[in-house]
C-alpha cells in the first residue's frame, strides 16, 4: 500500500498532468541539494523515497575501485576493502551507499530550500509537458475559448493551456468574440497556431485573408464573422465591421477608439508645428514608395502583404479620436484595462 507522501505526490501529478516519478525525482532531488546543504560536502549524494513507507533516504556514494592507487578522490572512490566493512557483496566497478543522518537535522532554511527545488522542477515539467502537447499542432486550426482581456492582449483557454494573442497578432479579419452581461468574451474563437515555444508560451492569432491562409476561406473551412477595424477590407467587401453591430451611437465610439490601433497599424507621425508643405512631401515620398515596383517586388519576396494607408485618411482617424467625449474613453479604457 502506498504511503500518503507518495499518494498526495500521485494527487499532484494528476492535477498538474505530469508523471509521478517526475515529482518523485524533484523530492529526491530537495532532499539532494537539503542534505549538501547540511553536511557541507562534495561527495556524490543520492536521496530514495521508498513508496510504501514514505521514507526517504539520503546516501553518500562511492565508486569501489580494486586498491588505494586507484583512488583519485576520496570523497567519490574508495577500495574494496574499505567498501566490504560496510557492505560484504561489495565488488570492484560497483558503488557503495553511504546512509547520511536526515531526520532530524535540516533545518528550516534547507526545507525551505527543498522546497524551491520542488517547485522548480514541477513547473519545469509542466512547461514540458504543455510544450510536448502542442508542439505537434504548429499551423493547426484550435479551439479556443476567449477568457479575458490584458490590455490590448487577449488571453484565451486552449485547453491544457493559456495563449496570449497580442495587438500586433490581432488581425482585423479575425473571428470576432462575444460579450455577456459582464462585457466578458465568453465566446469560443477559432484561432490560427502559429509558434510554439518552451519558455514564451503559446502565441496564437489568425492571419488576414490575404496572408497564407486565404485557402481556408475560400474552402469553407473557417466561417468569417465580422472584420475588426474603421472599414472593410477591400477583398471582402460585403462582410460586415463590428462596428455595425454598435447598439447605440456612443457604443459605435467605444468600439472606434478600441479598434483605432488595427486601422492605424504602425503609422509614422512628425510633430505639430511642422510646416505643411513639408508635411506633403514626406506623404507624397511614402505614397510614391508604395507604389515603386522594386519596393513591391521586394515585398512579395518577404511574403508580406502591401496594404498601406495615406496620410490623409490616418490624420481624420486621430483628430477623431481626439474628439471623442470622455464618457466613451472611459468606457473604452474599463474594456481594455487588465482584468
Amino acid at each position: 500500500m502506498a504511503s500518503e507522501l507518495y499518494n498526495i505526490i500521485e494527487g499532484v501529478s494528476r492535477e498538474k498532468g505530469i508523471d509521478p516519478q517526475i515529482v518523485v525525482s524533484a523530492v529526491e532531488d530537495a532532499i539532494v541539494v537539503a542534505t549538501r546543504k547540511y553536511y557541507k560536502t562534495q561527495e556524490n549524494l543520492r536521496a530514495v523515497l521508498d513508496k510504501e513507507s514514505g521514507k526517504i533516504s539520503a546516501y553518500a556514494v562511492k565508486s569501489i575501485v580494486e586498491n588505494p592507487e586507484q583512488v583519485e578522490d576520496p570523497n567519490l572512490q574508495v577500495t574494496v576493502e574499505q567498501a566490504r566493512k560496510l557492505d560484504p557483496s561489495a565488488e570492484a566497478g560497483g558503488e557503495l551507499l553511504i546512509p547520511k543522518v536526515t531526520e532530524g537535522i535540516l533545518g528550516r532554511i534547507a526545507a525551505q530550500l527543498a522546497k524551491q527545488v520542488i517547485f522548480q522542477k514541477v513547473r519545469e515539467a509542466e512547461r514540458d509537458t504543455v510544450y510536448n502537447e502542442y508542439i505537434g499542432h504548429v499551423n493547426e486550426i484550435v479551439n479556443a475559448t476567449v477568457k479575458r482581456l490584458e490590455g490590448p492582449d487577449v488571453i484565451l483557454d486552449i485547453g491544457k493551456a493559456e495563449a496570449r494573442m497580442g495587438r500586433k497578432e490581432q488581425s482585423r479579419l479575425a473571428i470576432t468574440w462575444g460579450h455577456n452581461k459582464d462585457h466578458r468574451p465568453d465566446l469560443k474563437q477559432l484561432l490560427f497556431l502559429l509558434t510554439v515555444s518552451q519558455d514564451g508560451g503559446v502565441p496564437v492569432y489568425f492571419q488576414a485573408k490575404s496572408g497564407n491562409t486565404a485557402d481556408w476561406v475560400d474552402d469553407k473551412k473557417v466561417a468569417l464573422l465580422a472584420q475588426f477595424g474603421l472599414q472593410r477590407a477591400r477583398d471582402l467587401p460585403d462582410l460586415p465591421l463590428a462596428l455595425d453591430f454598435a447598439r447605440t451611437p456612443e457604443d459605435r465610439q467605444v468600439m472606434e477608439l478600441i479598434f483605432a490601433p488595427l486601422a492605424l497599424g504602425y503609422p509614422s507621425f512628425m510633430g505639430p508645428g511642422v510646416p505643411p508643405e513639408r508635411v506633403e512631401i514626406m506623404r507624397r515620398a511614402f505614397d510614391r514608395t508604395m507604389q515603386d515596383p522594386e519596393f513591391i517586388d521586394l515585398m512579395k519576396q518577404q511574403n508580406l502583404v502591401l496594404d498601406p494607408a495615406r496620410g490623409e485618411p490616418m490624420q481624420a482617424i486621430v483628430q477623431r479620436l481626439y474628439q471623442m467625449p470622455q464618457p466613451v474613453i472611459e468606457r473604452a479604457r474599463k474594456y481594455l484595462a487588465p482584468s
